[in-house]
């Protein structure tokens, strides 16, 4: 089994269980470079359970990944 069939065995061993997906996402996901599944599983682990507030503080790491620096020196002209 190479490294994504296995990584693939591993999202869908998770899914279904919200927060067990954004801590994948986070910790697995975003280090193989795959920041657009991270941001896809955690909108689906959010849908799944969006009154979770450790769940938003999770996925809010993974969605704000993408943020650039830039943004917050724009954000403040």
């Amino acid at each position: 089994m190479n490294d994504q069939a296995a990584l693939d065995a591993i999202v869908e061993r998770v899914r279904g269980s919200p927060l067990a997906m954004a801590k994948l996402a986070r910790t697995l996901l975003l280090d193989k470079g795959q920041d657009e599944r991270a941001r896809d599983l955690c909108n689906e682990a959010l849908a799944l359970r969006p009154d979770d507030g450790e769940l938003r503080v999770v996925a809010a790491e993974v969605q704000s990944r993408a943020v650039g620096g830039w943004y917050f020196s724009m954000v403040r002209d």
